[in-house]
């Protein structure tokens, strides 16, 4: 009996898409349950439900055409999802930092990693051609399980993480240009004018993004912002990033370039944070999607036949890469330790590895027991990928080796610090900027209290970055803006708007997640005092009894008496 059958039998019309959906939904949250109570990466878990889902036979069994694809379909917004979170993160001012990193690290672990296993797999019987494929196959490492570590460990700003992520990058734009000239480099594309043509498509897409950086997409943003409908926001948000994606495609480029770049563009304007903060519940949706595509790739068969050979190329690879990687760390100047967690983050293979490794296959004859190795091999590298940082965070505590910055990281971190949230500490955050919030923020200043303002207006936020205080246009009802204002950290969260819904599911939600926070919160109505306070609000400031002590104190000014008890 199969749920073909079950579906026709109820008398409902059920999409096979939906049930397998359904299907995997289900076996993800039973297993990442698990691997929580084991303290085990999650990504495992994405790994082998797919792996699992795949063998088993079950999109047959419910109707459905596992060549089909759809599910690599979905994956592939995961990685475009990424890029432009990435891009987001990292300010354009931000990228020029990483230049000293990508001539240092980046293009030597690059050219050398390529270098040593062309040479190799040319030994071992491998075309020039193909062996350089493999060579650039094995120098890309996972930019989405890397970042993804350094999250979780609580150390996405530290200099390993900078560092990393520069080499990641690097390669990331390297594989591009590779991708482009593999026609070429397979006697496929004899044309003279072929490299002329990939440059002047750049070109031409780089010219474009110029002007929808300056004139289009900020303009388009404050439009969309004035109307205060989070709907629209998340929408134009999608459309900024998918749009151009795909307009990098259509060029010829990479359609995660084109995501990463659109990312580039926003990091620039004062809606980054609001921009980061609707699109990251979308990007990790689909990154689950893309990490269970890759399980489902595996055939378990030649797993069983070949374990041993994957095993040992699992090791040749995390040893081979990874002293590379060390060596490239101490280089540019980090410190034993960062060198070490840089090295062991991008130590292993990554998705652009698989996506390399796919096109590679329409071009060259690739046998299938070496095809299934390397998408094995990739998909362990990629898993355990988080549990080697850790292991080599507990190395580096144990031969002592200090996590201490070179004086120029240090200068760096200090003036970041300025203008950043990673320097504050036991501030208050400012929830709306009008009258109340302004009186607050300027007796923060005179306290000499550091606070952080959200707000929703777009101009308010520009003119209170202008005076050089930090602003954020972000909601604060959500839980990625708490996030962002580091609440975590925060002695007080002063809620100054009047509209007592907002007010109460901003409450809630903050107190969800730092129940220790002190929170002040305004009410206009005395009958919304008690529904505050029930709320998880620590006090409650009433309006018209403010508005109260004002015209009381006013009027007894005016008869001149100066004793108010």
């Amino acid at each position: 009996m199969n749920f073909t059958f079950i579906i026709a039998a109820s008398g409902t019309d059920i999409s096979p898409v939906f049930a397998y959906l359904a299907t995997i939904a289900v076996a993800l949250i039973a297993v990442s349950l698990l691997l929580i109570k084991l303290r085990q990466s999650l990504i495992i878990g994405y790994f082998l439900c797919g792996a699992v889902m795949t063998n088993s036979g079950l999109p047959e069994l419910i109707g459905m055409n596992p060549n089909e694809g759809f599910v690599s379909h979905l994956s592939e917004i995961g990685v475009i999802l990424l890029m432009f979170t990435l891009g987001i993160e990292f300010s354009i001012s931000e990228l020029k930092h990483l230049s000293r990193i990508v001539v240092k690290g980046g293009i030597p672990q690059v050219l050398l990693t390529v270098g040593i296993v062309t040479l190799i797999a040319i030994n071992l019987g491998a075309s020039p051609s193909l062996a350089a494929v493999f060579g650039v196959c094995i120098a890309l490492s996972s930019t989405a399980v890397s970042l993804k570590a350094f999250s979780d460990l609580g150390i996405v700003h530290c200099p390993s993480a900078r560092s990393a992520l520069g080499i990641a990058l690097f390669q990331d734009v390297f594989v591009i240009g590779f991708m482009v000239a593999l026609p070429l480099i397979a006697g496929q594309g004899t044309e003279l004018n072929h490299a002329g043509f990939i440059l002047l498509k750049l070109s031409v897409f780089t010219g474009v993004m110029f002007l929808l950086g300056k004139y289009i997409i900020p303009k388009t943003l404050g439009l969309v912002a004035a109307t205060r409908s989070r709907e629209l926001f998340t929408l134009t948000v999608l459309a900024l990033c998918t749009g151009v994606a795909f307009l990098a495609h259509v060029l010829g480029l990479s359609l995660a370039l084109g995501a990463f770049v659109a990312g580039l563009v926003v990091s620039e304007s004062i809606y980054s944070h609001r921009v980061l903060n609707d699109i990251l519940p979308f990007k990790d949706l689909f990154l689950t999607i893309f990490f269970l595509s890759i399980g489902m790739l595996i055939e378990v068969e030649h797993v069983l036949q070949h374990w041993w050979k994957i095993i040992l190329f699992v090791i040749l690879v995390f040893l081979g890469k990874g002293l590379i990687l060390f060596w490239r760390g101490r280089a540019m100047k980090l410190s034993p330790k960062h060198a070490l967690i840089c090295a062991a983050s991008l130590a292993g293979t990554g998705e652009f590895s698989l996506v390399l490794l796919t096109y590679g296959m329409s071009l060259f004859e690739m046998s299938e027991p070496l095809t299934q190795i390397f998408i094995t091999s990739t998909a362990l590298m990629m898993a355990f990928t988080p549990s080697l940082m850790k292991g080599m965070i507990r190395l580096a505590d144990l031969l002592g080796w200090k996590q201490h910055e070179t004086f120029e990281m240090q200068k760096e971190k200090v003036e970041d610090s300025l203008a950043t949230l990673d320097s504050l500490h036991d501030h208050g955050v400012i929830c709306g900027f009008g009258p109340v919030g302004q009186a607050i923020h300027k007796a923060f200043c005179e306290w000499g209290i550091p606070s952080v303002i959200t707000d929703l207006n777009a101009h308010t936020i520009k003119r209170v970055n202008q005076e050089g205080h930090l602003a954020l246009f972000a909601d604060a009802s959500h839980a990625e803006s708490q996030m962002m204002l580091r609440m975590d950290r925060a002695r007080v969260v002063a809620i100054t708007f009047p509209d007592h819904e907002m007010v109460t599911k901003t409450i809630t939600e903050i107190r969800h997640h730092y129940p220790e926070v002190i929170i002040i919160a305004r009410a206009k109505f005395a009958s919304n005092v008690e529904k505050l306070y029930n709320a998880g609000a620590t006090e409650v400031v009433l309006d018209e009894t403010e508005v109260g002590k004002a015209i009381v104190s006013t009027a007894f000014e005016s008869y001149q008496i100066n004793d108010l008890q």
